[in-house]
């Protein structure tokens, strides 16, 4: 093979990888409404990093990504099945017109969003 084949061959073959990394980001901002895209491929360029290199860090990133979608089904789990046994201990302990007023007292006590926060 000539060594222009080579050099398009490898040009293509990093273009390719860094387009699975921008695919892998495109989806985890689908995932993640409000969360901005970050765009890899400067930093890549940036590090020259080797075809193997870009291959290999497309695949942990996506691996982090994946991680980190575990991570927060687990948490929201704990934190579903937490709530339900604050309510149940709450319920012990208050009649049900006390229930009510301490959730409205929490809602109107209830600290701001970020994204409502001015």
């Amino acid at each position: 093979m000539s060594t222009t084949v080579k050099n398009v061959t490898k040009i293509l073959s990093g273009l390719l990888l860094v387009a699975s990394i921008d695919f892998a980001v495109a989806e985890t901002k689908q995932e993640g409404k409000n969360h901005k895209k970050l765009d890899f491929t400067p930093i890549i360029e940036q590090m020259q990093l080797s075809d193997e290199q870009t291959e290999q860090f497309a695949a942990m990133l996506e691996k982090h990504r994946t991680e980190r979608k575990e991570r927060k089904k687990v948490d929201k789990q704990m934190r579903d099945e937490n709530r339900t046994k604050r309510k149940a201990e709450m319920a012990e302990v208050l009649t049900s017109e006390q229930l009510e007023m301490f959730h409205a007292f929490m809602e109107q006590n209830r600290p701001k969003k970020r994204s409502q926060k001015s």
